[in-house]
């Protein structure tokens, strides 16, 4: 009978054994108990159960780590949704499409510390554009195309020049959602927050609340426009 040498042994074929015989921990355990290992985290020897330990306890940690995530996740979505409700309140005791636009863009400054908020408005002729918005022209077409779903990211990688004025030289991220009425008093326009912060809106970020915002926001001004 011939048996693998050393060199021949590879770890996969050590484990495929150990899991094929348990036993084998029960039989040899006085010799586990005189096998050392490096420390994982030192140069010291310490024996297989201690590294065993060391093993579960960085597991532990590890899931403490993710659960602790996930908990602030948690957190941060319940205060984003109280943020949105409380616009959505707003919204609705609005008398005006001035109310709806003034209402918005503070609830964005002061709630969800946005600090800069625009709003372009694509005109239509013998359609209203609302009060807050500042028209611009069929340049906003191609932008309005691009805006079914709310975009996040540099301010550079979907450039609308009239936005933000002054300002748009210190703008480093933005979101903008596309605002759509329709009905006689429609059209569509962008909602447009700015930031300094590179960071602040990304590309991989969740869209949810913005989309929902996009909703509230043009109901709104569509039950307005109408009333008006």
């Amino acid at each position: 009978m011939s048996y693998k040498t050393t060199e021949e042994l590879s770890p996969e074929s050590v484990i495929c054994y150990l899991e094929a015989n348990s036993q084998f921990f029960e039989n040899y355990a006085d010799r586990l108990a005189e096998i050392f290992v490096p420390h994982p985290y030192g140069g010291r020897a310490i024996s297989l159960t201690e590294r065993q330990i060391i093993t579960y306890r960085d597991r532990v940690r590890e899931l403490e780590r993710k659960l602790s995530d996930l908990s602030g996740f948690g957190e941060d979505n319940d205060a984003i949704s109280e943020k949105m409700q409380r616009l959505a309140l707003l919204l609705l005791g609005a008398e005006n499409a001035e109310a709806v636009t003034h209402l918005t863009v503070a609830q964005l400054r002061e709630s969800f510390a946005v600090p800069h908020v625009d709003l372009l408005w694509r005109m239509v002729s013998g359609k209203r554009c609302p009060p807050g918005f500042a028209a611009a022209g069929d340049s906003l077409d191609e932008i309005l195309e691009k805006l079914e779903t709310p975009f996040c990211g540099g301010k550079d990688d979907l450039p609308i020049p009239a936005l933000f004025g002054q300002e748009a030289r210190n703008i480093r991220s933005q979101a903008l959602i596309r605002l759509k009425v329709p009905g006689e008093f429609g059209g569509m326009g962008i909602l447009a927050m700015g930031s300094e912060e590179p960071e602040r809106f990304h590309a991989k970020m969740g869209t949810l609340y913005l989309q929902r915002m996009a909703e509230l926001v043009s109901a709104a001004l569509a039950r307005c426009l109408k009333a008006g």
